[in-house]
C-alpha cells in the first residue's frame, strides 16, 4: 500500500511492520491460550518505545533482525500513516489492558479487533489505521481548507 503524505518525508520498512504484525498476532494469540497479560503489555511497550524511538523497541529490533538473516529488501512506505495506525494500537491494548479486570468480554473484544488488524497487516499488507488515517486527513482537509 503505497500511501502518500504530504506532512511527513520519513519513510518505514513495510517489511519489518509486517514481522512485527505477524509477532503481535502470535503473542495475542498466546494471550488468548495462556490468559495471561503480560503479553499484551509487551505489545504495548513495542508500541509504545515504537512511537518515541523505535531503536529500543523490542519486537521491532527482533523484526530488524529477522529481515537481516533473511535478507529481505525492505520496501519503505510514508510513516506517518503507520504511526497513526499504531497510536490506534495503543489506545485498543489500553483499553483492553483496563476492561481486562473489569469486563472480560470488552477486553477480548478490543484484542480481537486488534488481531484481525494486525493479521490483515501482516498477511495481506492491509493496513486498517492507515486506511482510518486518509479516512482522517480527507476529512480534515475538506472541513479545515
Amino acid at each position: 500500500m503505497n500511501q502518500s503524505c504530504p506532512v511527513s518525508f520519513s519513510k518505514v520498512d513495510s517489511i519489518k511492520v509486517r514481522i512485527s504484525a505477524f509477532i503481535y498476532s502470535f503473542l495475542i494469540i498466546y494471550f488468548f491460550i495462556f490468559q495471561n497479560a503480560l503479553f499484551l503489555a509487551l505489545i504495548l511497550l513495542d508500541l509504545v518505545l515504537k512511537n518515541i524511538d523505535k531503536r529500543y523497541a523490542p519486537i521491532f529490533i527482533v523484526s530488524s533482525t529477522i529481515s537481516k538473516i533473511l535478507n529481505l529488501k525492505p520496501i519503505y512506505e510514508d510513516n506517518a500513516p503507520k504511526k497513526f495506525a499504531s497510536k490506534i494500537g495503543i489506545v485498543i491494548i489500553l483499553l483492553s489492558l483496563i476492561f481486562y479486570k473489569l469486563d472480560k468480554n470488552i477486553s477480548d473484544l478490543l484484542i480481537l479487533i486488534f488481531l484481525i488488524c494486525a493479521f490483515l497487516e501482516a498477511v495481506f499488507s492491509y493496513c486498517v489505521g492507515c486506511k482510518m488515517y486518509s479516512i482522517f486527513n480527507y476529512f480534515q482537509k475538506k472541513f479545515y481548507q
